[in-house]
């Protein structure tokens, strides 16, 4: 992760601009698994010629992969139009889903974007790279209602909250 060091004071990063970001980067992902999901189809259907051996498992375990790549396209579509919802969310003062998050660790600054799904994505912002966190997580609970200026200790790290919008 891209953190800068905490004596230069403009390191705020722009939350909208974070969120389309995010939201273009899973957009992409979206249309790349559909254009897998039709790879997967076509290879069931080359799977279905006359020269095939009628115990060939090509066509099931084609078409299983094509289920599976379907329900994670289905998921990441419902991801997505939450996440879409946090666009137009205002800034607040304690920690909560929606929030980006400035925080100092080790005398550098990083960033935080607490969501409702997609935790762990990186979004590459700018100069920084901006990591998804989700309540859910264990590092996620303990930034949970947390306000400026208040640590989070975990696995040995003390993060200090710097910003939150």
């Amino acid at each position: 992760m891209i953190m800068s060091d905490v004596s230069s004071e403009n390191n705020r990063l722009d939350k909208e601009l974070v969120l389309r970001a995010f939201i273009t980067l899973l957009q992409d992902d979206y249309h790349a698994l559909e254009d897998e999901i039709g790879n997967i189809i076509n290879r069931v259907r080359d799977a279905e010629g006359p020269n095939v051996s009628r115990h060939s498992t090509h066509k099931i375990e084609g078409s299983w992969e094509a289920n599976e790549q379907s329900r994670r396209l289905y998921d990441l579509g419902k991801d997505i139009s939450e996440i879409e919802q946090y666009t137009h969310k205002a800034s607040c003062n304690v920690v909560d889903v929606g929030a980006l998050i400035q925080y100092e660790l080790d005398h550098q600054s990083g960033h935080f974007l607490m969501m409702p799904a997609q935790g762990g994505e990186i979004i590459p912002i700018e100069d920084y790279l901006v990591r998804v966190l989700t309540p859910m997580s264990p590092i996620g609970q303990q930034f949970m209602q947390k306000k400026e200026g208040d640590t989070v200790v975990f696995n040995n790290n003390t993060y200090t909250i710097q910003s939150i919008s």
